[in-house]
């Protein structure tokens, strides 16, 4: 019978032992909610990446500045848009750029709750310029544009369902090819577009279990420059050929206040899901997983 009881007395305790790591283990892995009932945020030291992809409707960017080279049979020159020539633009045709974007997030955690990130990533792009009923002219990538960017997280407990999140984020992108599309029967020779962009938010949150959602405002900026070679053939006396060389350099620029709403879901301390994305104009939709290392 003591033996018996012995043995029981052993089992007890490894049950109790088991029972103890399996609840430290549950704790260490759970990140929303933890035992106060509140949202744990990224610790200082903890390195993540973020594969995303993003897509983003730009509409309403304006000509800001425009340069034409001219190298043909009258000499060369060079016009430089003046403000009359860019009101003209803004005011007859419209400007529309659209990407889709899947990159990779490589990232580190300075502070508590403070996270700065990284990315490289393949853009294809569309930029719509001379928007009109007779006329579109359309640059796309020839192959993926390789792109490069910042991000800054921060987010800021408050009390047990309320916290801060702010974000910033900065993107480059340079295409050295591309496809162009018209319908005034140029010859296209070459085209290359440079875009960048940056955002800022600021957004308030609130997690219901595992879910973190958020809702708030930024404002953010975009710019594309497409450079574009053309050539003209003209006759010559003999039935030969000669080309007039035309080379447009124009600068567009887009700013907005915009709304931003999305929500995370957090797996566990090690693995999260997001989507967010901004409204009105630029509409941007934003999916990736962060993953702690």
């Amino acid at each position: 019978m003591r033996k018996t009881f012995t043995i029981l007395i052993l089992i007890a305790g490894l049950l109790h032992l088991n029972g103890n790591a399996q609840s430290t283990a549950a704790t260490t892995r759970a990140i929303s909610p933890n035992s106060t009932g509140e949202r744990a945020t990224p610790k200082k030291g903890a390195f993540f990446v973020t594969p995303f992809y993003q897509f983003t409707d730009f509409k309403k960017l304006h000509l800001t500045s425009g340069t034409i080279d001219y190298d043909g049979s009258e000499g060369v020159s060079t016009y430089d848009l003046d403000q009359d020539d860019m009101a003209e633009y803004n005011n007859n045709y419209g400007t529309k750029y659209y990407n889709s974007l899947c990159g990779l997030k490589v990232g580190y955690q300075v502070l508590d709750g403070l996270g700065v990130s990284v990315y490289v990533g393949a853009n294809h792009y569309q930029l719509r310029s001379f928007v009109s009923d007779e006329n579109t002219e359309t640059h796309t990538t020839d192959y993926p544009a390789l792109t490069y960017g910042l991000s800054v997280d921060y987010e800021k407990t408050i009390n047990s369902k309320l916290a801060v999140i702010g974000m910033l984020s900065a993107n480059y992108s340079s295409a050295k090819s591309g496809v162009v599309q018209n319908t005034l029967g140029s010859e296209i020779t070459s085209s290359a577009v440079k875009t960048m962009y940056w955002e800022a938010d600021v957004a308030a949150a609130s997690h219901f279990g595992n879910f973190f959602p958020y809702l708030g405002i930024g404002f953010t900026q975009q710019f594309v420059n497409p450079v574009t070679d053309v050539q003209i053939a003209i006759p010559n006396d003999n039935g030969t050929n000669a080309y007039d060389k035309i080379r447009f350099n124009q600068h567009y620029n887009g700013s907005s206040l915009v709304c931003i709403l999305g929500s995370e879901y957090r797996f566990n301390s090690a693995l999260s899901f997001y989507v967010n994305g901004t409204l009105p104009n630029p509409f941007r939709v934003n999916l990736g997983f962060r993953i702690l290392l």
